[in-house]
């Protein structure tokens, strides 16, 4: 079942909650804590993006990759030479130099949180932050199960001596409580009782 519902139809994009009950993955430390920091850093990000505008830093296309998902950049600027450094753990990983107005690319980093830091060819800093790279690869999500027609519903049904719907679906255990409550009410009433 979903959780959020993220719509992006009209002028606005908005965010429904589907759940409650999401300070409890905050609280417990381990993976429920960093669900919690990854689902609302995704929604965030979902809701800040904007195709359209012209990112005042570079930084990094998205906040949060999927695995196996090259990492890109948004460098802005007019051929304007900045410098990468790309840390995580406080071990560096990357240093390299980038064109800006391009849109380059760090390759597949392994699953974790990463810093980077872009400076200018004399040293100043121009941007910094961080982004995430995802440990839950898509090819773990099982497949959706397509639906069976209605002739095998009616064949395992017929072969069931249980039928799939609860009770309170049909009309008869009503009938027969209220025919029950009648008849109670037609004997008190005969013999003097009310």
């Amino acid at each position: 079942e979903a959780v959020l519902y993220l719509d992006d139809s009209g002028p606005n994009r908005r965010v429904f909650g589907l759940a409650s009950g999401f300070w409890r993955w905050a609280a417990r430390k381990g993976e429920g804590e960093e669900t919690y920091r990854r689902l609302w850093s995704g929604v965030t990000g979902w809701l800040f993006a904007d195709e359209t505008s012209v990112a005042r830093e570079p930084r990094p296309t998205k906040w949060v990759f999927r695995r196996k998902e090259p990492v890109t950049w948004i460098v802005p600027g007019d051929s304007t030479i900045v410098n990468l450094r790309l840390s995580k753990n406080d071990s560096l990983l990357i240093d390299t130099v980038m064109i800006g107005g391009t849109s380059p690319s760090s390759g597949m980093l392994p699953p974790g949180l990463y810093h980077y830091r872009f400076g200018g060819v004399s040293g100043e800093l121009i941007g910094e932050g961080r982004f995430d790279v995802e440990m839950i690869s898509g090819e773990m999500i099982p497949p959706p199960e397509e639906p069976e027609g209605p002739e095998s519903k009616a064949f395992t049904v017929a072969n069931d001596e249980r039928s799939e719907h609860p009770v309170r679906t049909y009309p008869w255990p009503y009938l027969v409580v209220i025919t029950l409550l009648c008849i109670e009410w037609i004997i008190r009433r005969r013999t003097g009782l009310r």
